[in-house]
């Protein structure tokens, strides 16, 4: 059996975890990628295509001083972050950002 290869996307810092989120608030019937990088950036993309919706970025708010290590979705649009630096985040994302989806 073969996969069918669908985009591919540079994202500037080593990928430590990947997550995916599906919208279940706004009813879209859409997803997100999300990239838990070493910078302690996440990286939320559009799926299928990985195009860059949005950065969450611990030097602009709050985030991982370290290494994102772990993603895991949660409830009603939200998903936890463990990092390096010993801390868990839960997020949410808004309703913009299934707004922006493919």
């Amino acid at each position: 059996m073969k996969g069918t290869h669908l985009s591919t996307s540079d994202c500037g810092a080593a990928v430590f975890c990947i997550g995916m989120v599906n919208d279940t608030q706004c009813n879209t019937n859409k997803s997100v990628l999300l990239c838990g990088l070493q910078n302690g950036r996440i990286l939320i993309r559009s799926l299928p295509s990985l195009t860059l919706l949005a950065t969450l970025d611990p030097h602009l708010s709050a985030g991982h001083l370290g290494a994102v290590m772990t993603i895991v979705a949660g409830p009603s649009n939200t998903f936890f972050s463990g990092g390096s630096d010993g801390i868990v985040f839960a997020w949410s994302l808004e309703p913009s950002v299934w707004a922006m989806c493919d």
